[in-house]
């Protein structure tokens, strides 16, 4: 309510009041008392009719701007969630080039190893703190996923009786 409307009011009750100690006194009769403070109170009444359409009109452009940026906020994760899907998944991407996986490779490409055993002394060689039973069972896994074309090992061919690891063209 705007502060013109609350003095209005306020000067209503007071008049009410008035009105209700007038009557109190015995200085207006029973009739004047009912048909003065009926018509304070229809005008108090009136205001505070007022005074809800405007709350309500206010509460509801209130609930239609919350809505619209809940909507906005909602259309806005709807899109980056979709942007996310389309960027394409990395997949098959190369190891780093010190890693185990990597350092098998590189052995299985090389002619004249003829067994895991063999290219787990290789890498024992270059890295001494390697551990030779997970390089052999490393080295069985490539040579299988290899095999089956998983992975980025899919690019790559696999010749049992050469064991020998070539990139396919």
């Amino acid at each position: 309510m705007t502060n013109e409307k609350i003095q209005s009011v306020n000067k209503l009750r007071k008049e009410e009041h008035n009105l209700i100690r007038l009557f109190d006194k015995g200085v207006i009769d029973v009739h004047e008392y009912d048909e003065k403070v009926g018509q304070v109170r229809e005008k108090i009444n009136e205001l505070n009719k007022a005074y809800m359409k405007e709350k309500r009109e206010e509460d509801l452009r209130k609930y239609n701007e919350v809505k619209k940026m809940a909507e906005e906020k909602k259309a806005k994760a709807t899109k980056v969630k979709q942007e996310k899907k389309e960027e394409p998944k990395k997949i098959g991407t190369k190891p780093k080039a010190d890693s185990m996986a990597s350092l098998i490779a590189n052995e299985l490409v090389k002619k004249g190893v003829k067994n895991a055993d063999k290219v787990a002394d290789n890498i024992i060689q270059k890295t001494p703190d390697a551990d030779r039973k997970k390089i052999i069972s490393k080295t069985k896994v490539i040579i299988n996923e290899c095999k089956k074309g998983k992975g980025r090992w899919k690019n790559y061919t696999w010749d049992d009786e050469n064991y020998l690891l070539t990139p396919k063209e």
